[in-house]
């Protein structure tokens, strides 16, 4: 099987996507975006889920832990947990008009605001495969 030189995954809830990159070797970069606190508050909680699941595979913690570092980028949690963005509201209609995909506005929403930023400022190029990880929460919209 050939794996891409360079991927990204876009993810609301990063921990079981980093410890399976790390254990099956994959290059993937993954990019945690906030939506419910501070950088180095989800980071440990992050690292803390890692953990918790070598334990569970019974799995050396230190062989999930190695690899790229954990990134989670907060600049998307706008004034706080289940409060929308401005730039959370674009995405969820942006993606709903263009994809026709349901984002709420409490993570996923926060999220995708966060690829829309990085592709707007070129972050990625036409090489690389970026998926985004949809984790829920339509409901959300209907609250």
């Amino acid at each position: 099987m050939s794996r891409p030189s360079a991927s990204y995954v876009v993810v609301r809830t990063p921990a079981g996507i980093v410890a399976a990159c790390r254990l099956l070797g994959l290059p993937t970069r993954v990019i945690g975006i906030a939506a419910d606190g501070p950088t180095a508050q989800i980071h440990a909680q992050v690292r803390a889920n890692i953990d918790g699941m070598a334990s569970l595979l019974g799995l050396d913690p230190a062989a999930v832990q190695r690899g790229t570092a954990i990134e989670i980028d907060d600049r998307f949690f706008g004034e706080g947990y289940a409060m929308p963005t401005e730039g959370s509201r674009e995405a969820i209609e942006l993606t709903a008009r263009t994809e026709a995909i349901f984002l709420d506005p409490v993570y996923t929403g926060k999220a995708m605001a966060g690829l829309v930023a990085y592709v707007r400022q070129e972050k990625f190029t036409a090489k690389q495969t970026v998926l985004f990880w949809h984790t829920g929460g339509q409901v959300g919209l209907f609250a």
